[in-house]
């Protein structure tokens, strides 16, 4: 957690105090939510969604902050929870009791379940945490009424007028500070037990349809000089049809094999220098959909300081893709995206560094959107990237996908691809 500064933590039932007196009011007059990304957390990687296919749903007194039928999505496409939605949320308020030179410099979120249903179609959803199970899911899990989660910027950044009339943005990076380029630093708590969320960036909200009406309080309270508050609450109603299942029905590339081969030996955290494996070691790796990887097809270490960097490429369909969506000359990326499992277990070396992307520039459209199956670019036949693993994967599933570089720069994702590995798919030379 990032230290700046004692921070105010206000739990959900607790009262805002301070040295000033009692608390000024706000009044809350806009609620904006946008469909921004979609994915679980960070870690397993986020996708933006292409503005073309947002849902920006503005509440306000005109509807009653009452959703409107399909305002909200719960997954992008195919009903995959790998694709959760992520929204953004913006609150602006205006104020009678105090002006912008009154302004300290934080603000306080605070969510309330309502007595029923016990959870709410829209929640908090960190995608970063400490503990990390925190990340990923609805907040507070399983719901309850009277729980909630509480996000407070911390008092040391920004400027007073970042906060007057509109707070920084839930799960958006608002505003470039020197000491936080993502975005303002935030304390967390879901009831009154603390959580480590660094950034408003992590902190959006996700909706889930469940067939009835439900609502929550969210509570706005920004910090003056005098050390109150001005704070305001206000109701946001989800009927029974405000979740759509799919944000789009987009049709998207499917992984359908994987391949590897062993074929060369370098340090374990390095790529070089490289010294060509024997044939007979050279062992490959093939996974079609529903299958289990061979084994003994892939290799760990090869020595006591060294191990196998293998080839990586990933068969996928593009089916019912428009060719003239993507750039003549296109970046295709392979991502591992499992929960749990870092870059020292599995993933691609490249300059002495491992990352769970694989980047390649530069292909030709002609050959990676063929309106059917194709074979994708190899990982160190066609870069100098290295694909490693080691055998704490073996018997555990991974996941990885095909991201494809449309017109406008963003990326078109496949569903998630499982890796299941047999007991001993890894092995020591």
């Amino acid at each position: 957690m990032i230290n700046m500064g004692v921070p105010v933590l206000i739990g959900v039932g607790q009262q805002a105090s301070g040295g000033g007196g009692g608390s000024k009011s706000l009044t809350i007059s806009t609620i904006t939510i946008t469909t921004a990304q979609y994915g679980t957390t960070t870690s397993a990687g986020l996708v933006s969604i292409d503005p073309s296919q947002q849902i920006t749903t503005v509440l306000n007194s005109g509807n009653s902050f009452t959703v409107p039928t399909d305002g909200l999505a719960q997954y992008y496409s195919n009903s995959d929870p790998a694709q959760q939605v992520l929204h953004t949320m913006r609150i602006q308020y205006t104020t009678s009791d105090f002006t912008s030179s009154d302004m300290g410099r934080q603000a306080i979120y605070q969510t309330t379940l309502n007595n029923s249903p016990s959870t709410s179609q829209l929640l908090s959803w960190v995608t970063e945490a400490n503990p990390i199970s925190d990340a990923g899911q609805f907040l507070p899990a399983g719901g309850g009424a009277g729980q909630g989660v509480t996000i407070s910027t911390l008092p040391l950044e920004g400027s007073p007028s970042d906060f007057f009339e509109q707070a920084p943005t839930l799960g958006e990076s608002s505003i470039a500070l020197l000491n936080a380029p993502d975005g303002f630093v935030v304390n967390t708590s879901k009831g009154n037990t603390p959580i480590e969320v660094e950034r408003v960036l992590f902190c959006p909200f996700a909706a889930q349809n469940l067939g009835s009406s439900s609502s929550f309080d969210i509570k706005l309270k920004i910090l003056l000089k005098d050390g109150t508050f001005g704070e305001g609450t206000q109701t946001i109603t989800i009927p029974a049809g405000a979740v759509k299942d799919n944000l789009t029905t987009v049709v998207q590339p499917t992984v359908t094999q994987l391949q590897t081969q062993a074929l060369i030996s370098t340090p374990f955290e390095s790529d070089f220098p490289q010294t060509p494996l024997d044939p007979s070691q050279q062992l490959i790796c093939t996974v079609n959909t529903g299958e289990v990887a061979d084994t003994q097809s892939m290799i760990f270490q090869t020595s006591g300081t060294t191990s196998a960097s293998h080839s990586f490429r990933l068969r996928f369909d593009t089916t019912g893709l428009t060719a003239s969506d993507f750039p003549e000359e296109m970046q295709v990326r392979y991502v591992i995206t499992s929960a749990g499992y870092g870059a020292s277990e599995i993933g691609w070396i490249q300059e002495d560094l491992f990352s769970q992307t694989c980047l390649f520039d530069g292909q030709d459209r002609s050959a990676i959107i063929t309106g059917g199956l194709v074979f994708g670019p190899v990982a160190l036949l066609d870069n100098d990237a290295q694909f490693k693993i080691t055998t704490d994967l073996n018997g555990t599933t991974w996941q990885v996908r095909v991201e494809l570089q449309k017109n406008d720069g963003s990326f078109l994702a496949s569903p998630e691809f499982d890796i299941v590995m047999a007991s001993d798919t890894v092995i020591n030379l």
